[in-house]
């Protein structure tokens, strides 16, 4: 079974890793040549379109869950939300108690193991409905790799605010469309992981030896820094940031990354010289 019949069948989180699992038990690659091309074939644009594909339809309904359950918890779209948190956070953990079913079944499952039954959400006590809807949004925020939770500045934005500022369901409806284009930042952990998953259990002096020889090749002068980066850092310095896509950005600044910050200087091709007599 190719890779692309493999992740044509992933439509889930726990899929996801149950693959990886099935993986490491027929065998890693042990060599870096064949780990590079494991990783190479994984995040080809062909393979991450049909994960995309995959994952799409759950974040789709995910924003159609919650203007249902906003259209059943309140009278209409001009209903204004002030001061109505509990409120909305039984449409969020109703909404997010689907979209968990979906994508990532395992984690609702040890939710339930600690929170009880979540088959009432409605008749749950305010104590209770923040313990859950803070443990479900939290698990959304970390499985899209964001820095702080997602859905809780909404929630004080939109129920926290009075007067000429006060918000409504419709206006709630229209922030939360972008819900259905958060995948990407799923599949994008995903890839990380896998790199690890495929590139840690090799030495780190063998991954960056290969990696020093394959940057010489593409007309890099390897720094001393380079053979302390991990292995995922290797490949990324190597296999992607020469490439159309470019280095990628600081996580924590959000600059532009380039060769330097991989140890890496980049060394144009001497001009050939004029042949003699001419």
């Amino acid at each position: 079974m190719t890779l692309t019949d493999v992740v044509n069948e992933i439509t889930s989180v726990d899929e996801w890793e149950k693959h990886l699992n099935e993986e490491e038990s027929k065998g890693l690659p042990t060599t870096v040549e064949k780990a590079f091309e494991k990783v190479r074939e994984y995040e080809d644009e062909k393979t991450q379109a049909i994960l995309a594909t995959n994952f799409d339809p759950a974040f789709e309904d995910l924003y159609q869950d919650i203007k249902t359950e906003l259209d059943n918890e309140f009278s209409g779209n001009d209903a204004e939300l002030y001061q109505k948190k509990q409120e909305v956070k039984r449409v969020f953990v109703k909404s997010l108690v689907k979209f968990f079913e979906k994508i990532n079944p395992e984690f609702l499952k040890n939710v339930k193991e600690e929170r009880g039954s979540l088959d009432n959400i409605g008749g749950l006590s305010d104590p209770d409905l923040d313990t859950v809807y803070g443990e479900l949004s939290k698990g959304f925020s970390a499985m899209h790799g964001f820095p702080s939770d997602y859905f809780e500045p909404i929630l004080k934005q939109y129920t926290e605010r009075g007067g000429d500022d006060v918000k409504t369901v419709a206006q709630l409806k229209q922030q939360l469309k972008e819900v259905q284009q958060l995948s990407g930042h799923v599949l994008k952990g995903l890839k990380e992981k896998y790199r690890t998953h495929i590139l840690d259990p090799l030495k780190k002096t063998e991954v960056s030896r290969y990696g020093a020889k394959i940057a010489k090749d593409r007309g890099y002068k390897v720094q001393s820094g380079f053979h302390s980066l991990e292995q995922n850092q290797v490949y990324h310095a190597v296999m992607v940031g020469p490439g159309e896509k470019g280095w990628g950005t600081d996580p924590n600044t959000n600059q532009q990354l380039g060769p330097g910050d991989f140890h890496l200087k980049y060394q144009p091709p001497k001009p050939a010289k004029p042949a003699k007599g001419k």
